[in-house]
């Protein structure tokens, strides 16, 4: 797979460590009782799920890729 295709390898592994990241700052959120930190937290947990089903399968089960941008 080429460097520029839409859900090359390094991406994935890129977009893995972003929601990693926005998982740390939902549970934060969600100590502080922001409404919305649970849905949100729980949202890139399960897209994080994806991604790691397509690294192992190579099987794309999600409608959408990149990385979220607050």
């Amino acid at each position: 797979m080429s460097d520029d295709h839409p859900i090359h390898y390094l991406k994935v592994m890129k977009w893995i460590q972003h929601n990693k990241l926005l998982i740390g700052e939902y549970r934060k959120q969600e100590r502080n009782n922001i409404k919305g930190a649970i849905a949100k937290r729980a949202s890139c947990e399960g897209y994080i799920r994806f991604m790691r089903h397509y690294l192992r399968h190579g099987d794309w089960i999600s409608d959408f890729y990149g990385a979220e941008e607050d």
